[in-house]
C-alpha cells in the first residue's frame, strides 16, 4: 500500500510541475512572435525553447 501510495503523490506532482512550467511556459510565450514554437513547445512539454 505504501508503494501505491507514494505513486499517487509522485503522480500528483508531477502533474502540478507540468501545469506550473506550462503556465510559465504562456507567460514567457508572451514576449514571442512566433505561434508555431509557442504552441509546439506548450504541447510536448519542452523545457526551454529551441
Amino acid at each position: 500500500m505504501d508503494g501505491l501510495c507514494d505513486m499517487q503523490v509522485h503522480g500528483f506532482t508531477r502533474i502540478l510541475s507540468q501545469s506550473y512550467r506550462a503556465s510559465l511556459r504562456v507567460h514567457l510565450s508572451q514576449h514571442s512572435n512566433n505561434v508555431k514554437n509557442r504552441y509546439y513547445y506548450i504541447q510536448y512539454g519542452q523545457v526551454t525553447y529551441a
